[in-house]
């Protein structure tokens, strides 16, 4: 398998999804204040609302009561950034800062020549991370803060640098009991958010489209297509976030192992 197979830079996503809605000459609305008050006024005037606005969906806060959602936020922090040069596999790399704390890369290709990184690290190292001229002004990683997260990593790279522009942030785990109620519908991060070390997350949500699709072309009835739909939409996510679990357990079974060995392990795990 190349390197073109295993993912989509995420601008190179949306470029298509925006292109087909084009030819599918479906209006777009653009810098529209969004609010609760719409939201209602827009389930009342169509006949099916899709509630596709992400981790922070207004579409699920307003009908609240009816999508019960629960949220748990994460200590650990994570931050998106990109590693230069070409990278064929799949690379997770677990570096121990003595007295501080783990932190750790996964990076993967999203396109040739181009890879993302996922850089976490333990709460012990957050003083360090956050210190003078660590961050800009707006929150950033600043460039001397990227400089000590390249010189942590060195040691695995091979010559290879991160870059790129991107905060700290915790992962919030949001999920529903519902999926769909009435004639509203949550698809994606909206519904529930997947753990982004594994890249699940735009896989899951395309798939749960597809699902709300089938089910409206299966049921006549919107209620009973969003009763399908949430049936099927809720195995999805068990699977997926079952999936995960063992991935992650799986990760932090090495990640202590590592401890014991010494101060940096990487591993890189072939796609073919």
């Amino acid at each position: 398998m190349c390197s073109s197979d295993l993912g989509v830079k995420r601008s190179q996503l949306l470029t298509f999804l925006k292109e087909a809605v084009k030819r599918a000459e479906i209006p777009v609305t653009y810098e529209a204040d969004v609010t609760p008050e719409r939201v209602r006024a827009e389930k009342d005037a169509v006949d099916l609302l899709i509630g596709a606005d992400g981790a922070g969906s207004t579409v699920r806060s307003t009908f609240a009561d009816a999508f019960a959602p629960r949220s748990i936020e994460a200590k650990s922090r994570y931050a998106w950034l990109e590693l230069e040069g070409a990278l064929d596999r799949f690379l997770f790399g677990y570096i121990y800062v003595a007295g501080k704390g783990l932190i750790r890369i996964t990076a993967y290709p999203h396109a040739k020549g181009e890879s993302s990184a996922i850089i976490t690290h333990s709460m012990g190292l957050t003083a360090t991370l956050d210190g003078p001229a660590m961050l800009d002004a707006d929150g950033s990683i600043s460039e001397q803060g990227l400089a000590l997260i390249n010189d942590y990593f060195a040691v695995g790279l091979g010559g290879r640098r991160l870059k790129g522009q991107s905060r700290w942030r915790r992962f919030r785990h949001t999920s529903c009991q519902s999926a769909g109620f009435d004639n509203v519908a949550l698809v994606g991060d909206s519904y529930a958010t997947l753990f982004y070390e594994t890249g699940w997350g735009t896989s899951v949500a395309i798939q749960s489209a597809q699902i709300l699709g089938h089910a409206l072309q299966r049921e006549k009835d919107v209620r009973a297509a969003l009763a399908l739909y949430d049936r099927k939409v809720a195995e999805l996510n068990r699977g997926a976030i079952a999936a995960t679990a063992k991935t992650m357990r799986d990760v932090d079974g090495q990640a202590v192992k590592f401890y014991k060995v010494g101060p940096a392990k990487f591993l890189e795990l072939g796609t073919a």
